[in-house]
């Protein structure tokens, strides 16, 4: 019970923790929600060892871009040619944004400094398609390239960019363009 009510509305004196018990060194844990998702959340994973982790992942329901930061620097999502995953060797914050099914896969560890925060934030969405194969756009530094050419033509800063994708059938690109603040 929170402090005090407006109507049907908590005043959110103190915001809500659900804690859990997980296993560490597992990567298929599922957040799964029964209401509509906050607009930002923190992760943490106490008192386990610095070396041990979990990936956990969470479902949107709204089109907005997830954006990860781990003690309150921004993460870009992982992004590989071919099927990807989280793996041991990534650190804190690591995540795989997927914007076709709305989820996303972050990895927690148990380093005291590891202060994992989600946030959604508001976007345009498009889609790109280049005439090479996916294993070309990478040899290529395409990832790099892109996201410059799209901040020059609409002007804006490259941290604004985001790849949210990268499919085969050509090449197709995901990107989002976050908006200013």
């Amino acid at each position: 019970m929170d402090h005090g009510w407006d109507g049907f509305y908590t005043s959110l004196k103190r915001l809500s923790r659900f804690h859990s018990i997980v296993e560490t060194g597992r990567t298929d844990y599922e957040i799964l929600y029964t209401g509509t998702l906050p607009n930002d959340m923190r992760f943490q994973l106490h008192h386990a060892e610095s070396d041990h982790s979990i990936a956990f992942k969470q479902r949107y329901t709204t089109p907005q871009t997830v954006r990860v930061s781990n003690n309150g620097i921004d993460i870009r999502p992982k992004l590989a040619a071919s099927d990807l995953d989280i793996a041991d060797s990534d650190t804190c914050g690591t995540h795989i944004y997927t914007g076709g099914d709305q989820t996303v896969q972050v990895k927690l560890t148990g380093d005291p400094s590891c202060d994992v925060t989600v946030k959604l934030t508001n976007t345009v969405k498009g889609w790109a398609r280049y005439s090479l194969s996916v294993d070309e756009f990478f040899e290529q530094d395409g990832p790099t390239t892109f996201v410059d050419n799209v901040a020059n033509v609409l002007k804006i800063d490259v941290t604004r960019v985001r790849i949210t994708s990268v499919e085969r059938g050509s090449t197709i690109i995901g990107l989002s363009v976050e908006a200013s603040n």
